[in-house]
C-alpha cells in the first residue's frame, strides 16, 4: 500500500525571527486610515477644515455687537490680526500684542488697543473714543472721533473730519512687554505728527491736537490691575518728525512713503 501523505504542519511565526528576514519576506502590517483632524491655536480639535476656519476667525474678531463690554486678555490674541466691525455703544479692550487691526463701522464706541505691530485702520467710525498703541494709524471716512495715541510712525487721516488727537493714556501690567514684542519703543511717539491727505494747504481744518500735558491725561487701565501709564508723555514736537527732516520717507519712516488707501478692507 502507498503511504498516506501527511498534512504539512505550519509553524507560527516567531516575532523575534521576523526582523531577521529579508525585507521582501517580512509581514506587512495594514493600518486603518485615520480621518484628518484640524487643531485650532488654542488646542480645540475639529473634524473639518471649514469648522476649524470658522472657529479661528471668530476668535480674532468682534462683529455685530451692541451695548456690550468686549475684552481680550493677555495671551488671547498673541500676535494675530484682529477685526472689529459693526459695533454700536460697545467698550472694547484688546489687552495683548497683535498684528494689523481693522475697525469698520463703529458708532459711539470706546476702544483700547494694547500693542499693534502694524497699522490700525479705522474706517467709517463716528463719535468714538480710541486709546491706541500701534506702528501706524490710518483713518478714512471718520467723524468726530477722539484718539489717545501712541504711534511709531506719522498718523494719517483721509476724508475724515472733527478728529481730535491726544497723547496715549493707557496702561496695564504686561503692556510694556507686549509693546516690546510688537517692536514699539516707548520713547518714540509721533502722536502729534498728523498727515491729512485732504488738506494740501495744511490748514488743520479736519483735525486738532489737545495737549493736556502729563498731569492732564486720564488713565485707562482696562484690566483694573493697578498699573499706571505705560507710555511716557511726549510733548508735541519733542522728537523729530521723519518726513520733516529730509529722509523723504514720509509716514514716520515706514518705508513706503505717503500713499492714499482705498476703503476696501485689507484684512
Amino acid at each position: 500500500p502507498r503511504p498516506v501523505p501527511q498534512p504539512r504542519q505550519t509553524r507560527a511565526a516567531d516575532p523575534k525571527k521576523e526582523s531577521e528576514l529579508p525585507p521582501s519576506r517580512r509581514p506587512v502590517l495594514q493600518h486603518a486610515t485615520m480621518p484628518m483632524k484640524y487643531t485650532a491655536s488654542d488646542g480645540t480639535v475639529f473634524d473639518t477644515k471649514a469648522e476649524w476656519r470658522r472657529y479661528e476667525m471668530r476668535r480674532y474678531q468682534f462683529k455685530e455687537r451692541t451695548g456690550e463690554k468686549l475684552i481680550k486678555n493677555p495671551g488671547d490674541i498673541d500676535g494675530q490680526i484682529f477685526q472689529l466691525e459693526d459695533l454700536t455703544d460697545c467698550e472694547v479692550a484688546l489687552c495683548d500684542h497683535s498684528d494689523q487691526i481693522t475697525a469698520d463701522n463703529l458708532t459711539n464706541c470706546k476702544v483700547f488697543v494694547g500693542a499693534s505691530s502694524e497699522a490700525v485702520f479705522i474706517r467709517n467710525c463716528t463719535n468714538c473714543v480710541f486709546t491706541l498703541a500701534c506702528k501706524q494709524l490710518r483713518t478714512r471716512d471718520c467723524v468726530d472721533c477722539v484718539t489717545h495715541l501712541y504711534a511709531k510712525t506719522e498718523p494719517i487721516i483721509e476724508t475724515s473730519s472733527g478728529m481730535v488727537f491726544r497723547c496715549y493714556n493707557g496702561g496695564y501690567a504686561s503692556q510694556a512687554e507686549h509693546m516690546q514684542k510688537a517692536n514699539l519703543p516707548l520713547d518714540v511717539n509721533l502722536w502729534f505728527a498728523i498727515f491729512d491727505f485732504n488738506d494740501p494747504d495744511k490748514s488743520g481744518r479736519n483735525w486738532s491736537l489737545e495737549d493736556v500735558g502729563a498731569d492732564g491725561l486720564e488713565l485707562w487701565n482696562p484690566l483694573e490691575d493697578g498699573a499706571s501709564f505705560t507710555v511716557p508723555y511726549t510733548a508735541p514736537g519733542a522728537i523729530p518728525v521723519p518726513s520733516q527732516v529730509g529722509d523723504g520717507g514720509g509716514g514716520g519712516g515706514s518705508g513706503g512713503g505717503m500713499q492714499s488707501f482705498g476703503i476696501n478692507k485689507l484684512a
